[in-house]
């Protein structure tokens, strides 16, 4: 229960932090002369964050054989590992692509919410893939393990 729990959080987060802006940032929303630069740069990050994610996933599926990966294999977190990964680039592709539609489509308080919603669930589960990963690569490079 706990581990799926805890797979919610950036999901969780996202959904918040998107209808926080929609109720309480109205007032807010981005100059007019700005919002190309936004989207640019945000769409700029989405797509790194994806080819990151996707390289990142490509590093942890070639050291599958390792004894480490054998045993989260047997103890059943494998399938979280993959969850996870997929979960995040997922996410940052999303992002990436409501950066781009924001180019072609009229900007309201509906797309903010959507934009940082996703820009917050693709960040933090960014950060959750490369926790993940330092821990796999500290234990990868541990004497007990080779």
């Amino acid at each position: 229960m706990r581990r799926w729990l805890r797979s919610l959080g950036p999901f969780a987060l996202g959904c918040a932090s998107g209808l926080a802006w929609y109720f309480f940032a109205k007032a807010g929303m981005p100059d007019e002369t700005r919002i190309n630069a936004i989207l640019t740069a945000s769409l700029t990050v989405g797509s790194i964050l994806t080819a990151f994610l996707a390289t990142s996933k490509a590093v942890i599926m070639s050291i599958r054989g390792a004894r480490f990966m054998k045993q989260l294999t047997e103890a059943g977190y494998m399938a979280d590992l993959v969850n996870i990964l997929a979960q995040a680039v997922y996410g940052s592709f999303a992002f990436a692509v409501i950066s781009m539609v924001g180019f072609f489509l009229p900007l309201g308080t509906i797309f903010w919410s959507i934009w940082v919603g996703l820009a917050v669930f693709s960040g933090l589960s960014f950060l959750r893939v490369v926790r993940v990963q330092f821990k796999l690569f500290m234990v990868a490079g541990s004497p007990r393990q080779q």
